[in-house]
């Protein structure tokens, strides 16, 4: 999927709703990990990890090898 902002279309915004972060909490297994991709930054994101039980650390990488663009990653598991 293209990540919580940017690309995302109507039909697989809900991935990314507080409804579709705990539905995805609940089918993760133990020690499990949510790894979702950006092209840019969102704050909000990460607050809605946060606000759904989740633990994220997000990594900033680079777009393409020797390139200036960034994107995000954040890799989550359940608190």
């Amino acid at each position: 999927d293209n990540g919580p902002v940017a690309l995302t279309t109507s039909s697989n915004e809900a991935l990314y709703s507080n409804l579709g972060l705990r539905t995805i909490a609940r089918a993760l297994r133990r020690q499990g990990v949510l790894a979702v991709w950006s092209a840019r930054e969102d704050g909000a994101f990460t607050r809605r990890l946060r606000a759904n039980g989740f633990h994220s650390r997000k990594k900033r990488v680079s777009a393409r090898p020797g390139g200036n663009a960034v994107h995000d990653l954040w890799l989550a598991t359940k608190t």
